[in-house]
């Protein structure tokens, strides 16, 4: 009997943390998605810094300083030498785009069909766009500062995670009941790998899309494409989504050079996309995990709806972490299959 209650007792406080483990990630969803994408920072810098330490033969932490500063270097070469060229070239869009759209909506309010559905569309728009509905999309991101501020967290937190990996990946196995710790290490070992490979990969990804993409642009005549380059990069970081998000501007400014050059625009954004697709992600899923799209298209979608930009950006990653546990916690350890994580 009062092993019964023993037992009772254990489900009931089991069910209640569980609850209250999800309403605190739901009321405070932006906080531990953040945190979450400074693990994904830390992975990608402690990744870079035991690289480092291991062949230029220095300590670890002074790795992830000299790995620190190349970033921030990198970075601000990037935006030396390219910033001025699109801030230029995102002025133009904003020149263009109005005129584009007026013209574009011309022609077709030339057509009763077409002019009674871009009618219907665009009162949709305007109700989609209301304040209340672009503040949930937007999230925390709806102001530079509270993106800065989102920034500076992700990277702060990221380099304290590289700093020093062993003491919160220790910490994390003592909460687990000694039993069940050698699980829980291999576990956080799988994570981290999958976590740093879909991060070389991304990585990977966006450098080609980008440079191929300002390179085709460039040689079509397009106008600002240093800076369409750009947004193609930045939107290829989301899979299924970005690119075809990322194509809307660039068609929108090959019109406005005429109907053939947005043909041209498209043809060209299909090839860099087909080389992605086939050529870089296979290579990558070779020493990751492999994403069904749909999976990834409804997770995609949940996320976007739940939780905003932040949770659409995240998206991915997350399905990555939930493969991973699926598969070692459940198909390995339940059911008994032996799978290969790769």
């Amino acid at each position: 009997m009062d092993s019964l209650i023993l037992n009772s007792l254990k489900i009931i406080g089991l069910v209640t943390a569980t609850v209250l483990l999800l309403l605190g990630f739901w009321f405070y969803s932006d906080f531990f998605l953040l945190l979450f994408g400074g693990m994904l920072w830390g992975l990608a810098l402690s990744g870079v810094a035991g690289f480092t330490s291991r062949h230029a033969h220095v300590p670890y932490r002074l790795a992830v300083v000299l790995s620190l500063l190349s970033s921030l270097a990198v970075v601000a070469l990037i935006i030396w030498q390219f910033g001025p060229k699109v801030l230029s070239g995102v002025q133009q869009l904003q020149q263009l785009l109005p005129e584009i759209l007026q013209e574009l909506k011309s022609q077709v309010h030339q057509h009763t069909f077409l002019s009674e559905a871009f009618r219907l569309s665009e009162q949709q728009s305007r109700a989609l766009l209301t304040a209340e509905n672009f503040s949930r999309i937007a999230g925390m991101f709806s102001s530079t500062l509270g993106a800065i501020t989102a920034l500076l967290f992700i990277m702060v937190t990221g380099t304290y995670f590289a700093a020093t990996p062993g003491l919160y990946k220790s910490g994390v196995i003592q909460l687990v009941v000694p039993r069940r710790r050698d699980v829980a290490e291999r576990l956080l070992d799988e994570l981290g790998h999958a976590l740093r490979w879909w991060l070389l990969g991304r990585l990977l990804s966006l450098s080609v899309v980008g440079i191929l993409t300002w390179i085709g642009l460039f040689a079509l005549g397009i106008p600002s494409a240093a800076a369409l380059a750009f947004v193609a990069a930045a939107l290829s970081f989301i899979p299924n989504i970005g690119p075809i998000l990322s194509v809307i501007p660039a068609v929108l400014v090959g019109w406005s050079v005429s109907p053939s050059m947005a043909l041209w625009v498209v043809l060209l954004y299909l090839a860099i996309q087909t080389l992605e697709s086939y050529l870089i992600t296979p290579l990558i899923q070779q020493r990751n995990l492999a994403i069904a799209p749909a999976l990834l298209l409804a997770v995609q979608l949940l996320m976007s709806l739940m939780f905003g930009v932040l949770g659409l950006l995240l998206a991915t990653p997350l399905t990555v972490v939930a493969l991973v546990l699926v598969r070692l916690l459940y198909i390995r350890k339940v059911l008994g299959d032996s799978i290969r994580l790769p």
